[in-house]
């Protein structure tokens, strides 16, 4: 999973080193594909957390909204748990369903080669992620982590 797993990982350390946030849940939704619709209707904030190659130096984190970035990923088709995020965006909009307020974490992946550890560069800026959650939940701004990608 290298990389590719660090979603699971900020939550994990977030939830251990915070605990339980008021009126907030914080999930693991691991490779959700098409369920994530369901995970995210009609919520009123959704915080995403994951790896995006935006083509920066590996850690570097990024913060914006699904209107902000696209897609290029290519998929097989073969898979339920496989899915385009902004593809299921649009579709839980669609249905009427969107959160009130989406927020995208991109972090540059530095390895994401089928292994358990992150890259160092990823692991040396988790306190700087699990920081950034904590302001996104807590309704403070998106600056420390940056501008979009482009």
């Amino acid at each position: 999973m290298g990389d590719d797993g660090i979603g699971v990982h900020v939550v994990r350390e977030l939830a251990a080193e915070h605990g339980p946030f008021p009126d907030t849940e914080i999930s693991d939704l691991g490779t959700p594909g098409m369920a994530l619709l369901h995970s995210i209707a009609e919520r009123h904030k959704v915080i995403l957390v994951d790896c995006a190659d935006f083509d920066q130096p590996a850690g570097t984190c990024r913060c914006f909204s699904p209107e902000q970035a696209h897609s290029v990923k290519k998929m097989s088709g073969f898979s339920l748990h496989e899915g385009d995020l902004f593809q299921i965006l649009k579709i839980s909009r669609d249905l009427g369903e969107a959160p009130s307020e989406t927020i995208l974490v991109g972090i540059q992946p530095g390895n994401v080669s089928p292994k358990e550890r992150l890259s160092p560069a990823v692991t040396k800026q988790m306190n700087d992620y699990v920081n950034l959650l904590k302001k996104l939940i807590c309704n403070t701004d998106c600056r420390p982590c940056g501008n979009p990608p482009k």
